[in-house]
């Protein structure tokens, strides 16, 4: 049962050649109630759920990478380099708005402060950012398509979905 201020994230990944072996978070603030997967295979669907910090004006922000390996063999692919997810839950939504990206880094990008203020504040070829009440996000590199969508709300639900491009 989520409450109030639980925060959702599903990962579905349709690729049957793509799997992410390795992940890597960064939370800047907020806690987990169920943490996000280690491995995304191929075909599956899994799910995180992120809270808010409780009794603080704090909302619930982070990061976080999986590598893209080249596990089946997939023309083209890149294992040189990383999906990157960045949320950002406020603590007050009547003040402030969801906001989320989605974007392929070099493999040596660290998951970390940095790597959440570029895709919160800068602009880059990397990856696409968005508010939750504008819509869903596509972002396309080379073979990989990653498509995210993000529930307006106070308890929002982030939807990520990795399909071969």
């Amino acid at each position: 049962m989520h409450n109030y201020d639980d925060d959702v994230i599903v990962i579905h990944n349709i690729v049957n050649n793509y799997s992410d072996p390795l992940i890597r978070f960064h939370l800047i603030s907020g806690g987990y109630l169920k943490p996000l997967p280690i491995d995304i295979n191929p075909g599956t669907r899994d799910t995180a759920t992120f809270e808010k910090t409780r009794h603080t004006a704090e909302g619930s922000i982070g990061v976080f990478t999986y590598d893209l390996s080249d596990i089946w063999g997939l023309n083209g692919s890149d294992p040189t380099k990383k999906m990157a997810v960045m949320f950002s839950v406020p603590y007050d939504f009547s003040r402030h708005s969801n906001w989320h990206a989605v974007g392929v880094f070099n493999i040596d990008e660290i998951c970390d402060d940095d790597l959440y203020c570029k895709m919160f504040n800068d602009n880059s070829s990397c990856f696409v950012r968005g508010k939750a009440a504008d819509g869903s996000l596509k972002y396309e590199h080379r073979d990989v398509v990653i498509h995210a969508s993000m529930s307006d709300t106070c308890t929002p639900e982030l939807k990520l979905k990795v399909e071969q491009g």
